[in-house]
Parts: C-alpha cells; structure tokens; sequence
C-alpha cells in the first residue's frame, strides 16, 4: 500500500478543547496534527475534522479547526457523513490522527477497514490518557492491515520524490 496524495484524507478525530486536560500528550498531538494539516493544505489533500459530543466535550481546539467538521455522538466517526462532505468518491485513503485511540480513532479505523477502505495512523498524532491503551490500539489496527507510521514518513509518501514544487516547503515543516 503506497499513499497516494490524490487518493487521501486527512481524518482528525475529536481534538477537543476539554479533552486537553485529560491526554498528557495532547499538546504534542496537536502540534503534529498542525503540521499534518499545513502539508495536506500545500498537497491539496482534503481535511475532515469530528467533534464527539460537542456539549459536553467543547469544539475542536481552534488550531486544528475547519468548516469539515462533523458533529457525532457514535465513537465512530460517521463514515457514509464523510464521504458526502467530501463529495469525492476516489477517495480511499485515509490517515488518522487525533484521540483517544484506543476509542473514537479505533473504532473509526475498523469502520472504514471494513468499507474496504485503506488506514494510515499517524504513531505521533494520536494519543490515549494511558499510553499503554494506545499501543493497543495501534497494534490491534496493525494486525488488522492499517499502517502506523510517523508523520514524516506519511509526508514523504504524498510528496513521492524531491521534485515536487512543494518539497522544500514541506520539509521545513517537518524539520
């Protein structure tokens, strides 16, 4: 499985202002998830971003905001929802980041591995209260035929080699 730029999605999942408190990496996730975001914009990879129960857990804090928001109240994300958003049947791909994972990003990725669809985890742009849940999760997802790969590796598949227009304005953000 190569990830295609054109067959992606950038899936950001419940990153919520009251969830901060309670993740000891959300701030390191968030500031993947930011640059996650600045390479899918400059590769023009679409961005969809859910709110799990929105009264209670707050909006999406305000860095990872986006007019792609879906509100849902199931763990997973709503997937059939998503694909009218996007309104592009292409797409196939679809890289995850966000919280918790051994929940709401769990339940989303075996969702859409059950569509048949392919999974990217982003290992540093998730994140559980316990560590040890989130391991879990991306080994079970592993085991289950998604990818878990940094960030970097990710941006380096969309970009495909170094004579994209957009490489040297990438790898700044990643360095």
């Amino acid at each position: 499985m190569i990830l295609k730029r054109e067959k992606s999605v950038l899936l950001i999942i419940d990153m919520q202002d009251k969830l901060e408190k309670a993740i000891p990496d959300f701030s390191t996730v968030t500031h993947t998830l930011f640059k996650a975001i600045q390479i899918a914009d400059k590769l023009d990879i679409p961005r969809l971003v859910t709110e799990h129960y929105p009264e209670g857990l707050g909006k999406t804090v305000e860095k990872l905001q986006h007019e792609n928001t879906l509100v849902k109240y199931s763990f997973a994300a709503p997937v059939q929802d998503m694909f009218t958003k996007l309104n592009d049947e292409s797409k196939d791909t679809f890289v995850l980041g966000g919280v918790e994972s051994h929940v709401c990003v769990f339940q989303t990725a075996l969702t859409l591995l059950e569509q048949g669809k392919k999974v990217c985890l982003l290992s540093d742009g998730v994140a559980s209260r316990d560590s040890g849940h989130r391991q879990q999760a991306l080994n079970q997802l592993h085991a289950l035929g998604a990818w878990v790969l940094p960030l970097e590796s990710v941006a380096f598949m969309w970009l495909e080699n170094c004579r994209h227009p957009e490489f040297k304005s990438v790898l700044a953000l990643i360095k």
